[in-house]
C-alpha cells in the first residue's frame, strides 16, 4: 500500500466516523470512557480484595490489575486529546477530573498531559519527550520506567536518551529522585505530582498500621507493583512499537518489528529491521 493511499484511507475513515449516525454532536460530552473508568475501579478493587482474602495469588492479581491499568491509561489518553469534552470548555472540569482519577490508578501525573501535547507538536524531533522511549536500549528503558514510577520525576521530564544511557551505565538511575539530581536537572514539577504524592502517602499510612498488614501486602502487589508492569507494557506497546510507517506492511504481527518506525531508533536494530548485537546490561 502506498503512503498516499494509506493517508487517504485514514482521512476517509476519520470522516466516516464523524458523519456516522452514532457520532456525538460537537457540543456533547462523551461519557463512555468515564463510565469505563468506573468499571475499571470496581474491577481493580475487587482483584485487590480477592488477593487480600487469599482467593487469588498476588502475582496473578498484579498482572490482571496491570492490564486494567493499561485500560485506565487509554482513558486518560482520551483526556489529553480532549476527546471526552470535545474541546468544549463547559465539559473541561469533568474531563480533568476523569484524567486525574485515571492517573491516580497508575501513578501518572499532570505532566503527562503537557508531555503528550509536546510529543504531537515535535514528533521524532530532538525535543520530543517520547524520544527516550524509542531511542534507548530495552535494558535502559526498563530501568528508567521502573524508577520513574517509583519517584516523583515528572512524566515528560527533560531526560534525553543519552542522559538515560549514561545514568544507567553509572548505576545512577535509582538516584533520579534524589534532591540534588532533581534540582540540577529540573526533573520534578511539584505542581504536577500532587495526586501521585497522595497515593504514595496513602500506601505509607497503610503500611504503618499492623492491623492492616494483609491488606497492605495486597495493595502493594495489586496497585504499586501492578503500576510498574503497566509502565512497561505502555512503554513498549503504546509508545514504542505501534508507531509504524504504514508502508509495505504485509503481516500485522511482523509489522511490530519489521515496519516499526520507533523501534528503528532502538540501538539493537538496523534500518532493515534485523537485530544487531545485544546491549550490555545496566549496572543496576
Amino acid at each position: 500500500m502506498s503512503e498516499s493511499r494509506w493517508l487517504r484511507e485514514r482521512m476517509e475513515l476519520a470522516q466516516a466516523m464523524k458523519t456516522s449516525p452514532s457520532a456525538l454532536d460537537p457540543a456533547q460530552c462523551d461519557y463512555v470512557p468515564p463510565l469505563e473508568l468506573i468499571g475499571i475501579y470496581v474491577a481493580h478493587s475487587t482483584i485487590t480484595r480477592m488477593v487480600a482474602q487469599g482467593r487469588l495469588d498476588a502475582a496473578s492479581g498484579a498482572y490482571v490489575n496491570a492490564a486494567l491499568g493499561c485500560h485506565a491509561f487509554a482513558i486518560l489518553h482520551h483526556c489529553t486529546h480532549e476527546s471526552i469534552s470535545q474541546h468544549n470548555e463547559e465539559h473541561a472540569p469533568f474531563e480533568n477530573t476523569v484524567f486525574r482519577l485515571a492517573s491516580m490508578l497508575i501513578f501518572f501525573d499532570d505532566g503527562y498531559k503537557e508531555a503528550h501535547r509536546a510529543h504531537h507538536q515535535q514528533t521524532n524531533e530532538p525535543d520530543d519527550p517520547d524520544m527516550i522511549l524509542s531511542h534507548t536500549s530495552l535494558p535502559v528503558l526498563g530501568h528508567v520506567l521502573f524508577h520513574l514510577q517509583s519517584s516523583y520525576v515528572s512524566l515528560g521530564a527533560p531526560i534525553t536518551p543519552f542522559m538515560a544511557a549514561v545514568l544507567c551505565k553509572l548505576g545512577l538511575v535509582r538516584h533520579m529522585s534524589k534532591t540534588w539530581v532533581v534540582k540540577f536537572f529540573g526533573l520534578v514539577n511539584w505542581d504536577n505530582v500532587v495526586l501521585k504524592m497522595a497515593g504514595k502517602r496513602a500506601l505509607e499510612v497503610l503500611a504503618a498500621h499492623q492491623d492492616y498488614s494483609s491488606l497492605d501486602r495486597a495493595v502493594q502487589a495489586t496497585w504499586l507493583s501492578s503500576g510498574h508492569l503497566t509502565y512497561i507494557l505502555l512503554g513498549l506497546f503504546f509508545a514504542r512499537y505501534p508507531h509504524r510507517h504504514g508502508v509495505g506492511i504485509s503481516n500485522e504481527v511482523e509489522s511490530f518489528y519489521d515496519s516499526t518506525y520507533r523501534a528503528q531508533g532502538q540501538g539493537g536494530f538496523v534500518d532493515d529491521g534485523r537485530r544487531t548485537s545485544s546491549h550490555a546490561p545496566c549496572k543496576e
